[in-house]
């Protein structure tokens, strides 16, 4: 990588970090109350909320993990997503969140502490906190590993930074901070994955009537590490894990975000769900 090529990266990666985090400090001002903090004063609109969701389900664990494992076995990490979270989230969305909304419960620990008692909820509440403990830490780490090659940064110091930039404007902006953050961060995202198509099947040949042949050096199934699958006796792109990344995700994942959705909708608006 040239000396201008890296002046660039900095100056692109440096003005989004300080850019997101100016506008997530931004909506400090509207932080009056408890309800300000994590309820967004009741005002925030369908179409933030729904942004912020697709946006929080996005991550460096799609744009490192999922690339990587979709060059390693090809097709079947986004068949593994679509087939694991569409029928979870139409069983979601039509049975589990009206039944939810009738009953006022915003989370499934509320739901499993009115179900049974106070200590499943408690049991359930502390495995989740444990579960997003472990994921975020492994969020953490991709993102450090998305920076090591492109910053030149180690990875302890890509963690802190990302930890200071998204903290700060989380603890002090509250829930309206992080969903407009989102919604930037979702449009950079799909734009900036996009493109990553475009020209990574141009440069591949595939702007001229279609690719000149097979990767060099890709490894083949007989290799003893990172092997793909071929599927038909052919070898899929790497440019799969693009598309996955648009698509859906885990089930208690989705389960989770159409709560989240849920809460906005009763705390923001009259009407029942259509």
């Amino acid at each position: 990588m040239t000396r201008s090529a890296r002046r660039n990266d900095y100056a692109v990666v440096i003005a989004y970090l300080i850019g997101i985090m100016m506008l997530g400090l931004y909506f400090v001002r509207f932080v009056r109350s408890a309800d300000d903090f994590f309820l967004s004063g009741k005002t925030l609109p369908f179409w933030a909320v729904g942004m912020s969701i697709v946006a929080t389900d996005i991550s460096a664990m799609d744009f490192v993990g999922v690339s990587g494992q979709s060059y390693r076995f090809g097709m079947a990490v986004g068949n593994f997503d679509w087939l694991g979270s569409v029928p979870a989230m139409l069983l979601a969305a039509f049975i589990f969140i009206p039944y939810f909304w009738k009953a006022g419960l915003y989370t499934i620990p509320e739901y499993l502490g009115r179900r049974y008692n106070d200590y499943v909820r408690a049991v359930a509440s502390l495995t989740w906190i444990v579960f997003f403990a472990l994921d975020l830490g492994v969020l953490f780490w991709a993102t450090a590993v998305m920076f090591e090659p492109l910053m030149g940064w180690k990875p302890w110091f890509s963690i802190i930074v990302t930890a200071v930039v998204v903290g700060l404007y989380t603890f002090f902006g509250g829930l309206t901070a992080v969903v407009m953050t989102d919604v930037v961060q979702m449009i950079i995202m799909f734009v900036g994955g996009a493109t990553v198509v475009v020209v990574g099947l141009y440069h591949a040949g595939g702007g001229q009537g279609g690719l000149p042949g097979p990767v060099p050096r890709l490894r083949t199934a007989g290799d003893a590490d990172s092997a793909p699958v071929h599927l038909g006796g052919s070898r899929e792109p790497a440019l799969v894990a693009q598309l996955e990344a648009l698509g859906a995700r885990r089930p208690g994942d989705h389960l989770h975000d159409l709560l989240y959705l849920l809460r906005q909708a009763r705390h923001g608006g009259d009407g029942e769900p259509g």
